[in-house]
């Protein structure tokens, strides 16, 4: 087997938040170009089989809700011109709808700062099946998007 290169992109560390890594097989997707934010890595390029253009954004949300929307903005504005669709995944720390968290404790600002995002991206939220939430910590529940 040969060397791989440009298989990878990394977003450094903040704070006490770790970096992200998004690692893919050179075989199945070509990237074009990339860019990347504090919170969160945007790559486009050609998946090969079947092939189509295509973007993958990967997210991890910052707890403050300013912040979040700081890093909604910045990937809206990365993502420019490209009309490719976007495949969108990481921990958005965020919900859509009050009744995602057990708590019923959502941010109506947060989730209204958002559903824009996720709109203006044209991501469509997969229905998952099985357990109504994704993420368990003592009595707090969430379902992550």
């Amino acid at each position: 087997m040969g060397i791989v290169t440009n298989c990878w992109v990394e977003a450094d560390a903040v704070d006490n938040a770790g970096g992200l890594l998004l690692v893919w097989d050179p075989a199945s997707f070509v990237m074009e170009g990339r860019k990347t934010g504090s919170n969160w890595i945007l790559l486009w390029g050609k998946w090969c089989n079947p092939a189509f253009n295509c973007c993958f954004v990967l997210v991890y949300g910052p707890n403050s809700r300013q912040d979040r929307a700081r890093v909604w903005d910045e990937i809206v504005q990365a993502r420019g011109l490209n009309n490719y669709p976007v495949i969108c995944f990481g921990d958005f720390n965020e919900v859509l709808k009050p009744e995602e968290r057990s708590s019923y404790r959502a941010s109506v600002q947060g989730m209204a700062e958002f559903v824009p995002f996720i709109d203006l991206l044209g991501v469509i939220e997969l229905q998952l099946i099985g357990q109504k939430y994704t993420w368990y910590r003592r009595a707090s529940q969430s379902r992550i998007n």
